[in-house]
């Protein structure tokens, strides 16, 4: 800190004298450093200052003195490389921040040095792309698939390699996209799995009417495909709003055993011409 005391300046301006006491003491416009201490009297954190605002490297410490994070500023905001570190010294947690955002791959560490997580924003801040998890001795946990922060799919992991959990995303399109639907007139829908959780599934689609709970009530349509894809056809047979509802399961071939089962609903409106 720096402390400035002026005390019984005299000048004289234009014949007039002026007396001039001024007394500034630990006053924020003229520091060059922030910091702050834990209850022990050790230090917290400190970092430098350029025009009032953070501008450099931010140590931050346990209150045994120990580091636990450096972080990168650039006229108050954070921008550069930001790591956490253990009590033990060693690292947390790693990425890089742009304009207070994170962005690009950032990892996850166990007080051991082995990696915990392994995950990816994009240029907005959001999660990207795929998120890993682990267990302690390296095997996955879990497996999250993200375009600009929304889920498209995820599966949760036993320590034994076995399925959890999961999370599936179900596409329903026309075959080829259509502007209007007419009644009377024949649409092809394809029902697809966008991200599979296993390279050797198949799928099966049940199309017919859910109850308020998403429970299947009736069955229109069934079908069993070694694709992600399913074909389902529709002819409207009166004006106003229709819909194609059902239940998509995700299967692993060699045994059968349904790994997802996840509900669907698309919304169309028919009109006559």
């Amino acid at each position: 800190m720096r402390k400035l005391v002026i005390d019984r300046i005299k000048y004289v301006k234009h014949g007039f004298i002026y007396l001039v006491i001024l007394s500034l003491a630990n006053c924020n416009m003229f520091q060059n450093e922030e910091k702050a201490y834990h209850d022990n009297g050790n230090l917290l954190f400190r970092v430098p200052l350029e025009e009032g605002k953070r501008h450099g490297t931010l140590y931050q410490y346990y209150d045994d003195r120990q580091l636990q994070l450096t972080s990168n500023w650039v006229y108050g905001v954070k921008d550069g490389l930001s790591k956490e570190f253990f009590p033990n010294g060693n690292l947390r947690v790693e990425g890089i921040y742009k304009n207070d955002v994170p962005i690009g791959t950032f990892r996850k560490y166990f007080k051991n040095g082995k990696l915990s997580a392994k995950f990816n924003f994009n240029e907005k801040g959001q999660y990207e792309g795929y998120y890993y998890e682990y267990f302690p001795d390296g095997k996955l946990r879990i497996e999250i698939l993200y375009d600009k922060g929304k889920v498209l799919y995820s599966k949760l992991l036993t320590e034994n390699g076995d399925l959890e959990g999961s999370f599936l995303t179900i596409e329903v399109k026309p075959q080829p996209e259509v502007d209007e639907y007419i009644v009377g007139e024949r649409y092809s829908f394809a029902i697809t799995l966008v991200h599979p959780g296993f390279e050797d599934s198949f799928i099966r689609v049940e199309v017919g009417e859910l109850d308020k709970d998403k429970n299947l009530v009736s069955t229109d349509f069934e079908v069993v495909s070694d694709s992600l894809t399913a074909f389902y056809e529709v002819i409207p047979q009166k004006e106003g709003k229709q819909s194609i509802s059902g239940f998509l399961q995700e299967m692993i071939t060699k045994d059968k055993e349904v790994v997802g089962m996840y509900s669907f609903n698309f919304e169309f409106n028919a009109i006559k011409k």
